[in-house]
């Protein structure tokens, strides 16, 4: 029976695995896209992305998680704020790598990792998620169309005249209920009335569903920012 994979954070002492799954990873897909190895293989960039995984780590705007098996590195996520300041932070989370090592692809290795993401955008009340992948990279682009992701139209340029293009994601959590009838009013509950009733008096009916702390601290902030608190 092959050992369990498990996902946890990463710290300085795996920069050097990360780096090997991201460059075994990284040529896999570009030399299947059509680059050619040996342009692949300079020192200068493995040590640019070692610098690269070492400041992400530390920086506090990411989350940088990691796969192992056997006590061995076999996959990579890293995600946090989005890396444009013409994207809205407090909207969307951005995915800006996922990599497994290709001897352990086919493994769910990189589904595991997503659903992390998904995890990180609902912990954090973001309703999008944000990717971009380089447009020959098909089966990564495979990958994330059966995982809901599609295109918003954005591309900036990549190697080989090919762009990287950008996908978007709605996290679950922000996918409204559907129902084929009118939900009743929730009642109010213990502990929670105050709240539910800060919600009738605006004339905001108050679903089931609804988690009335966040949405009455979601409406008053509103009010705040606009003056009316």
């Amino acid at each position: 029976m092959d050992t369990p994979v498990m996902i946890r954070q990463v710290t300085l002492v795996d920069v050097d695995g990360i780096v090997e799954v991201h460059t075994q990873a990284r040529t896999a897909y570009y030399i299947a896209g059509g680059l050619n190895a040996d342009d692949l293989a300079d020192p200068a960039q493995t040590q640019r992305r070692h610098d690269g995984w070492a400041r992400a780590i530390h920086s506090p705007d990411r989350v940088v998680k990691c796969a192992t098996q056997d006590g061995k590195i076999v996959g990579i996520l890293s995600m946090g704020r989005p890396n444009s300041p013409t994207i809205e932070a407090r909207k969307v989370g951005q995915l800006y790598q996922i990599h497994v090592i290709p001897s352990h692809w086919g493994n769910g290795i990189g589904a595991r990792l997503h659903t992390s993401f998904i995890d990180y955008l609902t912990d954090s009340s973001l309703p999008t998620g944000l990717l971009e992948v380089w447009e020959r990279n098909i089966r990564a682009q495979s990958f994330y169309n059966r995982l809901g992701w599609k295109p918003d139209g954005d591309r900036r340029p990549g190697p080989a005249s090919s762009d990287y293009v950008f996908l978007r994601l709605a996290a679950p959590a922000a996918v409204a209920p559907t129902y084929t009838t009118e939900p009743s009013p929730a009642s109010p509950v213990a502990g929670r009335g105050v709240a539910a009733e800060a919600l009738r008096r605006r004339g905001i009916p108050v679903f089931p569903h609804y988690d009335l702390d966040r949405a009455a601290a979601a409406l008053a902030e509103q009010e705040r920012q606009h003056g009316n608190g």
